[in-house]
């Protein structure tokens, strides 16, 4: 079954469960049955995968807030019912769709390392309360940004501060970073 790597685990889209179902590779093709219910703003999915006499269900819940965000939480439904059926690739039931939107969050390294920058750098403490509230929802990504930003923003206040050996300055700042 072929499959996609994100976040450094192989993820197999629905679309190859669903292929490996319809030939047969678990026994003879059963049938799959969704339903959806809304819930409010948001739906749940439920898919039933019946193979080889056996019932298989998962679920999917979100808001439909994007064009095809339908579709998805069906397929993710189906491609989660079809994992439990042991059409998976490498031990996981998630699907390459289901992990696609799904950011990894900023470590506890990032975290720590951004308080630090802060505490240190010459913002506002209007600035430090909003970054404070933000810090522990930001994804690897957006920390990773955050990081560049506070490194470039620190040299830049050491060059601005007049200091007769600007570039021994910035090295330093650069080398404790």
């Amino acid at each position: 079954m072929k499959t996609i790597t994100l976040q450094g685990k192989q993820y197999a889209p629905v679309v190859e469960r669903l292929r490996a179902f319809h030939e047969g590779e678990r026994g003879k093709p059963g049938s799959i049955y969704t339903y959806c219910e809304e819930l409010g703003k948001a739906v749940v999915f439920s898919a039933t995968v019946t193979l080889n006499d056996v019932k298989y269900t998962a679920h999917s819940y979100g808001s439909i807030n994007s064009a095809k965000a339908l579709e998805k939480l069906e397929s993710v439904a189906v491609g989660r019912a079809l994992g439990y059926a042991g059409f998976l690739a490498s031990g996981e039931i998630a699907t390459y769709e289901e992990m696609e939107d799904v950011e990894m969050a900023a470590t506890a390294d990032q975290i720590n390392y951004i308080t630090s920058l802060v505490e240190t750098s010459s913002y506002t403490q209007e600035m430090r309360d909003s970054l404070d509230t933000e810090i522990f929802e930001m994804s690897y990504q957006k920390a990773s940004e955050v990081i560049t930003d506070l490194k470039n923003n620190q040299l830049d206040a050491v060059t601005q501060r007049g200091n007769p050996s600007k570039t021994e300055s910035r090295d330093k700042v650069k080398d404790s970073l």
